[in-house]
């Protein structure tokens, strides 16, 4: 089985690029696949603004981007 390649998108300009605004959070992009890492704060919104997964914190942030990833088979 082939792994997909996936790329964290950090950068607050990036950010905006992407999304078309900016909260505090992480974008991952797999393929097609497009999943937005952000705290409680901002979850609402996003999912009302983003047409992709919007997942919330519940856990150290990296610790559970790579959960994510590793679930995935990213």
């Amino acid at each position: 089985m082939k792994s997909k390649k996936a790329q964290l998108i950090l950068n607050e300009i990036n950010l905006r690029y992407y999304l078309g605004f900016y909260f505090e959070g992480y974008l991952l992009t797999a393929g097609e696949e497009f999943v937005f890492f952000t705290d409680a704060r901002y979850i609402e919104e996003a999912e009302s603004k983003l047409s992709f997964k919007v997942v919330g914190f519940t856990k150290e942030p990296f610790e559970e981007i790579l959960d994510y990833l590793s679930d995935n088979k990213i």
